[in-house]
């Protein structure tokens, strides 16, 4: 097989005056074509080339002048410095032929667009006779910095991302001829490496605001009002240094999940009560004595619910009327709300909005219910998920722990009631191991968990939960315990 190279052609945009180098190449003008930023120390200028897209330039479209005498662009790089989107530029002013003018500053020109313009630059810091400038984010903040290789030192200004800087610092004392920037410790930083001009050695400085690599994503993004959203968050270590510190799970202020790096790298909350509407997401890390605080965020958006059976019904009552409600689906005129007591469906009436009073809910009794939308056409959609109430009257209609003992009627209770449910659910009453006890056992509340559990899944509802699963024997039964099956039947 024979091989192919690339035969280059030359082309000739035509920069006016000796110029000290090609210096960057960027977008400018957001039109999709790479831009050419140069810097002319016989003009004085800077001159941007607005690219085509051909391989052809728009000549001389667009400058930067810097009259003064003896003062003259050396350098020039591209960075978005106040984070509009928009490529500006940063400039290096001095003179390279030395004397009492060599010092200048560093000139930041912020881009006006699609314009093709740039602002009046703005100065900061005074630089000793420099060389050359480079544009990074080197302390993790998320602000693009300068680093310049100047005959005292490396200089970096750091970025406040507003397109201002802080004061400059230096650090050593070489006369840095040249620089590049890579992360040759692999601790996530950017370091720099520049040339000696007197003492023909390369120098190094490792920078020890290393960064660790922050994930974030989530299981559905949009989602539909009603379904769970798992979130999951994810802190990558460097290569070469092992995360340490803390990191957070967060819906705006609300903490969903919080850990430490030593016990594992990935947190994970599930979110299913979110109303429709968008929710900044963030994972946090704290930040050790190598790696710099990090943080992600992503935009979680939950929609209405298209039209179909409506998601999240729940129904409660503490001994009268079943209230209902739902989440509100899309291009719906009305809802109708089905009940069954065990002798089959039947209609209970119809709700203008995603919510339903059952008046005529049978007392004493465990139901069903189900809902579904109704369009302005009169399309039907499916029947919701169906969902479990109890209209029983318990004596002490709320347990609050701490507050409320537990007795033995409360125990005689939930047993007639978990029965109910049980003949709803097609299953025999349950034969309790002591029908009549003179004290409340830990095992009688399993016994109920149990009943309770059977009919759930013959009804197909999800499981219910409790505190103190499985409950040992001699636990101390709490009010909790009693609230907790009352809920799993209500």
């Amino acid at each position: 097989m024979s091989a192919s190279f690339l035969k280059l052609g030359a082309t000739n945009v035509g920069i006016p005056g000796f110029d000290w180098h090609v210096s960057d190449v960027a977008d400018f003008d957001g039109d999709g074509n790479a831009d050419i930023a140069i810097a002319s120390l016989v003009a004085q200028k800077v001159y941007i080339w607005f690219g085509k897209g051909d391989g052809t330039f728009t000549a001389g479209s667009s400058t930067l002048d810097f009259p003064h005498a003896q003062r003259q662009p050396v350098d020039v790089e591209a960075g978005d410095f106040n984070q509009d989107g928009k490529d500006d530029l940063a400039i290096l002013i001095n003179n390279p032929y030395g004397g009492v003018n060599a010092h200048g500053p560093l000139k930041i020109a912020l881009s006006n667009g699609a314009a093709r313009t740039f602002g009046t630059p703005a100065d900061f810091g005074e630089l000793p006779w420099s060389h050359e400038l480079l544009v990074r984010d080197m302390d993790g903040d998320g602000h693009l910095d300068v680093i310049i290789a100047g005959d005292t030192g490396l200089m970096i200004f750091r970025g406040i991302g507003d397109g201002t800087f802080a004061a400059s610092q230096t650090f050593g004392s070489t006369f840095w001829l040249g620089i590049a920037i890579d992360d040759f410790d692999r601790d996530g930083g950017p370091d720099v490496v520049g040339t000696d001009f007197g003492g023909g050695k390369a120098g190094i400085y490792l920078n020890f605001c290393g960064r660790a690599s922050l994930n974030l994503s989530s299981s559905q993004n949009p989602a539909p009002q009603g379904t769970p959203i798992t979130v999951t968050g994810t802190v990558v270590s460097p290569p070469a240094v092992a995360a340490t510190g803390t990191f957070t799970l967060k819906r705006g202020t609300t903490v969903l999940a919080s850990g430490n790096l030593n016990g594992g790298s990935t947190l994970q909350a599930t979110m299913n009560d979110l109303t429709p509407g968008t929710y900044t997401i963030s994972l946090e890390y704290s930040g050790d004595s190598r790696l710099v605080p990090a943080a992600k965020t992503l935009q979680q958006v939950v929609t209405i619910p298209p039209f179909g059976p409506p998601p999240g019904l729940n129904a409660i009552s503490f001994g009268g009327p079943v209230q209902l409600a739902w989440y509100a689906t899309a291009n719906t005129d009305h809802y109708e709300v089905w009940r069954n007591n065990g002798a089959g469906w039947v209609f209970a009436g119809n709700a203008p909005n995603a919510s339903f009073t059952d008046n005529g809910a049978p007392s004493s009794a465990a139901l069903l219910y189900k809902v579904r939308a109704v369009a302005a056409g009169g399309t039907l959609s499916e029947l919701s998920a169906q969902e479990l109430a109890l209209t029983y009257a318990f004596t002490d209609a709320t347990l609050t722990p701490g507050v409320t003992a537990a007795r033995l009627v409360h125990l005689s209770e939930l047993r007639s009631a978990a029965n109910a449910v049980r003949a709803l659910a097609s299953l025999g009453a349950m034969s309790w191991s002591e029908p009549s006890p003179s004290l409340i056992r830990a095992s009688h509340l399993t016994e109920l968990r149990t009943a309770i559990a059977a009919a759930r899944a013959n009804l197909g509802l999800p499981p219910a939960s409790y505190s103190d699963d499985p409950l040992a024997a001699g636990t101390t039964v709490k009010a909790i315990h009693f609230e907790q099956l009352r809920s799993a039947m209500r």
